[in-house]
């Protein structure tokens, strides 16, 4: 054994607060060997390199929670290495522990400069060696389980997609607690649940499953506190299900307390394959079922306002009798039209149409048959115009079609469809009995190079069609005339 260690009898060590991973770097067989088999002793993980190359390259296939790093090494010292994980995003919250026979001032300084974390001189006992391992790590679990909850955080208050806030959730969760895997289910019953968010699939949603194979599950929903089963192979709760099971040592489910009672009953699960929970592992769950509860809260608010912001817009753009937009919408959509073509210079054509006759409908029928008049004659055009064209209720009997990109003959010839297919309709209100309109045609040709905007804009475009729908009426009803005008050059 080398004489860089001493070794001195102590009481029995606390249990580490992990399975910490620690990377043992130094040119010194017997050194290596020495610390490592000590560190497994006390219950963490280790890999040993012996140089400065091979300890990154085993950092970068897993970066470890810890590295003791001799400094004199040859091929690259430690002080390379150590600026080499903290250069790296993937091993920069690797926690570096120097070890070197120099104790001078600068030699410290060195050390600290290029990154390291802690730095203990030899020769050094292991009891030592081993304590500043502990409190290194645990001050690594405290920045790693902070920043955690800060992700978390800021995904519950600056998302409100709840699949990304529950994927969040549970990420961070298998990450921090380094589980093989973690899932938000939520409870319909005592035997039906559905796996709302996993680590596994940031797509998968809603995945059924029977929680009858999950005994820890019922009982963490039905007692509303935390279930740890340390070993599912000797803990009775899990006797019955054990051999349905994958490799799993211990699980952990946590109840989320999710004020609102109509989001329903969550619980967080999380497993693993070689060791159990600890205390602090189960504390920090806690704090994450708080943060997905919340964040499932938010969520819940952010898309009931959606669904109220949805109905409200669609009130005040819609006609209450027919269901179409109503006239304030139909002006909206005219500026955006205008502006469009008059842009890309494209054609925009306008129908209105109104029911011939329409007094004497209300008048023979009365007014409730009137109004199924309107709604059934507002299907009928609904189902009749292109999925480009824009419908409203104008006014009265009167209806307006908007047609982008459309030129007078495109859009005389989609009137003609539409009075054809109204004519030959069976309406039920009038049990059958025949219903015509007249339809006025207009367009602004912008895609003409002779062709200037008028003066009053899309106004002229409604006045156009409106006088070309008068004509219609006056000429006779039950047709289709076009406004042949053309404003004169301002």
């Amino acid at each position: 054994m080398s004489t860089d260690l001493k070794v001195s009898v102590e009481p029995r060590a606390p249990r580490a607060i992990s399975d910490g991973y620690i990377l043992v770097v130094d040119d010194d067989p017997s050194i290596c060997d020495t610390l490592a088999t000590m560190l497994q002793f006390k219950g963490y993980r280790t890999d040993i390199a012996h140089t400065g190359p091979a300890a990154l390259q085993l950092a970068r296939r897993e970066p470890p929670d810890l590295v003791l790093l001799d400094v004199m090494m040859p091929e690259m010292d430690g002080l390379a290495v150590c600026r080499e994980f903290r250069s790296d995003p993937l091993l920069a919250d690797s926690r570096v522990v120097m070890l070197t026979a120099r104790d001078g001032r600068k030699d410290v300084v060195q050390a600290l400069e290029a990154g390291a974390s802690d730095y203990v001189t030899k020769p050094f006992y292991i009891d030592e060696l081993v304590a500043r391992v502990r409190t290194n790590l645990e001050v690594k679990r405290y920045h790693d389980d902070l920043a955690a909850m800060l992700r978390i955080s800021q995904a519950v208050s600056s998302s409100l997609e709840i699949e990304k806030v529950l994927y969040t959730v549970v990420s961070e969760l298998a990450q921090v607690v380094q589980s093989d895997r973690a899932s938000l289910i939520k409870i319909v019953d005592r035997h039906t649940g559905y796996v709302v968010a996993t680590q596994d699939d940031p797509n998968l949603h809603n995945l059924s499953i029977d929680l009858d194979g999950y005994p820890e599950i019922q009982k963490a929903s039905a007692e509303g506190d935390v279930v740890v089963v340390e070993d599912t192979h000797t803990d009775p709760l899990i006797g019955p299900v054990v051999h349905t099971l994958p490799a799993r040592k211990s699980i952990m489910i946590v109840p989320l307390r999710v004020q609102r009672a109509d989001l329903g009953e969550y619980v967080l699960q999380s497993s693993r394959r070689y060791w159990p929970y600890t205390e602090h592992e189960v504390k920090f769950a806690r704090v994450v079922a708080n943060a997905a509860a919340n964040g499932l809260a938010n969520a819940a608010l952010y898309e009931q306002a959606a669904i109220d912001n949805q109905r409200l817009n669609r009130l005040a753009n819609t006609d209450d009798q027919t269901g179409l937009f109503n006239h304030r919408y139909f002006y909206q959509r005219l500026e955006e039209e205008f502006k469009r073509a008059d842009r890309y210079r494209s054609d925009l054509s306008l129908i209105l149409l109104d029911i011939d006759h329409f007094k004497q409908v209300n008048d023979t029928y009365g007014h409730q048959q009137g109004d199924a008049v309107l709604r059934e004659l507002a299907a009928v055009l609904h189902r009749t115009i292109r999925e480009t064209d824009q419908l409203a209720r104008y006014g009265g009997e009167e209806f307006a079609v908007l047609l982008p990109e459309t030129n007078l003959s495109g859009a005389y010839q989609q009137a003609e469809r539409l009075r054809r297919q109204v004519k030959a309709h069976y309406f039920e209100a009038l049990s059958g009995k025949p219903l015509t309109i007249s339809c006025g045609v207009a367009c602004l040709p912008f895609s003409s190079e002779e062709f200037a905007a008028p003066r009053h804009r899309q106004d002229a475009l409604i006045s156009w069609a409106d006088q070309a729908l008068y004509t219609a009426k006056r000429g006779g009803r039950d047709r289709t005339i076009t406004f042949e005008g053309r404003p004169s050059h301002e």
